[in-house]
């Protein structure tokens, strides 16, 4: 239960300028985390995030990683 709360707040933290998305929210870091883990595709269309995520970057330690 609680990982759906999560995601559902990482998900308002994608906002649409023009026809780019962006992570705009100071807490971009939860957000981009979140996402990567629980629903990758959310981040597809995001201006720049989508290559982080393909190239598996992750702001966790690994040992803190599930």
């Amino acid at each position: 239960f609680a990982i759906d709360e999560y995601l559902k707040r990482a998900e308002t933290m994608i906002k649409l300028e023009g026809r780019i998305c962006i992570l705009d929210d100071e807490f971009w870091l939860f957000a981009y985390e979140v996402l990567r883990v629980e629903n990758e595709n959310a981040l597809k269309n995001c201006n720049g995030w989508s290559e982080l995520s393909k190239k598996g970057v992750s702001f966790i330690k690994k040992e803190f990683q599930k």
